[in-house]
């Protein structure tokens, strides 16, 4: 039987990257497979007007997915002596739990044959396009605070 091997720092250093680069990826691929997934599931109007309509599509679990996996990650995400990082991080992962959990009006929504019914309030688009405003602007912080570190060191 082999011996357990406690983690090193190294073992962190890496998870942490590899966290890191996954939360990019889901950032960058998530409009892509919205709108190659639409087309291959057989939507002939597979381009929203927005982002937020492809919860009306056959995308929708998708896209609720990949925001909720992406606003569990922020929340968990911490870096060590950097406190505001992390109450950023933590905030960025709520706003895309609301930008998921609120949907936007569908009117704009392009399909006549398929559309996801729900239960939709007015005031879920204000949860939805301010929590949308504000988890932009928590990326933004972050990018900026970030890059600006690192051309530093």
């Amino acid at each position: 039987m082999e011996p357990t091997k406690n983690p090193t720092n190294d073992d962190y250093t890496k998870s942490y990257i590899i966290l890191r680069q996954l939360i990019g990826i889901l950032g960058i691929l998530l409009p892509f497979a919205l709108i190659i997934g639409n087309r291959s599931l057989g939507n002939d109007n597979w381009v929203q007007p927005s982002i937020s309509h492809y919860y009306y599509s056959y995308m929708n679990i998708a896209f609720v997915g990949v925001l909720c996996i992406l606003g569990i990650i922020l929340i968990t995400y911490h870096e060590a002596h950097k406190p505001w990082t992390n109450r950023i991080s933590t905030l960025a992962g709520f706003f895309a739990i609301g930008v998921s959990a609120f949907p936007t009006a569908y009117k704009g929504f392009i399909n006549q044959e398929y559309i996801i019914t729900t239960v939709w309030k007015p005031w879920f688009q204000i949860i939805h396009f301010g929590s949308a405003l504000l988890l932009f602007v928590c990326f933004v912080v972050i990018c900026l605070s970030y890059f600006k570190y690192q051309m530093r060191n």
